[in-house]
C-alpha cells in the first residue's frame, strides 16, 4: 500500500484551511447578523440588480426586494438605514432608489436634499413597473419619487402574499 497521502486528502485537507482561515478572518459581528432578518433585508437591498415595485396583475406576488424594503420599512431602525442606502458611494442605483423611496417616508426634508443625487447624472436603471422590466434614465425616476407615487406602491397592501 503507498504512504503518499491521496490526492482528496491532501485536497480536503487544504480546504479546511482555507475555510478556517476565513471563518477567523470574517468579523465577529458577521455572524450574529446572519440570523437578524432586518440585516439580511438591508443586505437585499443594499444588493438589489432592479428597482421593483410590486406587479398588480393576479396573483400578486411581491418581489423579494419589495419585501425587504417593507421589512425595514416597519423597523424602528428604518431612517437610518434607507439613509445609509442613500449616503452610501458603494451602493448600486436601485438600492439608492430604494433608499429615497424610504426617506421620502421617514424624513422629507432629508429626501428633498438628497433628490438631487441622482438628477444630475445621465446612467440608467433597470426597473420593474406594471410588471414590465425595463431600462429608465435615473433623472425620469425623480418625478415619480418626488411625487410620492413609488413609496406608496411599496407599502404594503393588505391580502397581498409577500415571497417568504
Amino acid at each position: 500500500m503507498d504512504a503518499r497521502p491521496s490526492f482528496i486528502a491532501t485536497t480536503a485537507t487544504l480546504l479546511g484551511i482555507v475555510v478556517a482561515v476565513l471563518l477567523a478572518l470574517a468579523p465577529p459581528d458577521w455572524w450574529l447578523r446572519q440570523g437578524d432578518p432586518l440585516w439580511r433585508a438591508a443586505h437585499v437591498l443594499c444588493h438589489a440588480e432592479s428597482f421593483d415595485l410590486p406587479c398588480a396583475a393576479a396573483p400578486s406576488l411581491v418581489p423579494p426586494s419589495v419585501d425587504a424594503w417593507r421589512i425595514v420599512r416597519v423597523s424602528p431602525r428604518a431612517d437610518s438605514i434607507f439613509k445609509e442606502l442613500v449616503y452610501s458611494d458603494d451602493v448600486r442605483f436601485p438600492a439608492l432608489l430604494y433608499g429615497l423611496a424610504g426617506v421620502y417616508a421617514t424624513d422629507s426634508g432629508f429626501f428633498r436634499r438628497n433628490i438631487s443625487r441622482i438628477g444630475a447624472t445621465s446612467e440608467s436603471v433597470r426597473v420593474t413597473l406594471d410588471c414590465v422590466n425595463r431600462w429608465q434614465p435615473l433623472p425620469s425616476s425623480i418625478a415619480e419619487l418626488q411625487s410620492g407615487r413609488w413609496t406608496r406602491q411599496l407599502e404594503p397592501t393588505p391580502g397581498v402574499i409577500t415571497s417568504h
